[in-house]
């Protein structure tokens, strides 16, 4: 994640933050932010979204770099992670309740032989 290290790093060096000072400002550990700046771990959608939101950064230039398939996957979690804010907490349930049934379906793989 070679744009998430060099926008959290230019961001951190134009503000004069240390590591401890942009980790307390996104409520993480500094040994997270040591690591995403280094590139050995990545944060989920969810710190992708809370690091655009405390930074005011786009949050396309965060994930810009992601390849095509993990980017279009980055981009639905985050459209359905957006749409969280506008269901109740009724709604909120009914489609966590939605995710867990997809997930404990069993997928076969049907072989048709000619």
């Amino acid at each position: 994640m070679e744009k998430l290290r060099n926008v959290l790093l230019r961001y951190r060096q134009l503000n004069n933050l240390t590591q401890q000072e942009l980790a307390d400002r996104l409520g993480i550990s500094r040994n997270n932010l040591a690591n995403w700046e280094l590139g050995r771990t990545t944060p989920t959608i969810e710190v992708f979204t809370l690091i655009s939101n405390k930074l005011g950064i786009d949050i396309k230039l965060l994930i810009d770099d992601v390849d095509s398939n993990e980017k279009e996957l980055n981009n639905t979690k985050l459209a359905l992670y957006n749409q969280l804010g506008e269901l109740t907490e009724e709604q909120a349930q009914e489609i966590l309740n939605y995710i867990n049934y997809i997930k404990s379906k069993k997928w076969y793989k049907v072989i048709y032989y000619d």
